[in-house]
């Protein structure tokens, strides 16, 4: 059975060709900072948290301006009706 420490775990010929750089990291914290965004991509991402809290805002955003739109807009006005 294979110890939950990696000290007693050496890892196999074939573990080592297929991931060099070690196991994967899972999305969290600092699961973006081994990637250089630059423009667009800096401030809306999906590997950082800040740049899925800025998608997130972003669409809010849109959403409220959608309805305020719809809500402020002036209203048609229907003509006159004259009495003959």
């Amino acid at each position: 059975m294979l110890s939950p420490f990696p000290e007693n775990n050496p890892r196999s010929s074939v573990d080592q060709q297929r991931f060099p750089q070690g196991p994967a990291t899972m999305a969290g914290h600092d699961s973006g900072t081994q990637h250089k965004f630059t423009g667009f991509q800096k401030y809306f991402n999906s590997y950082t948290i800040t740049g899925r809290r800025n998608y997130v805002i972003a669409t809010y955003a849109s959403i409220a301006m959608i309805i305020l739109y719809f809500k402020l807009r002036p209203k048609k006005q229907s003509p006159a009706v004259t009495e003959k």
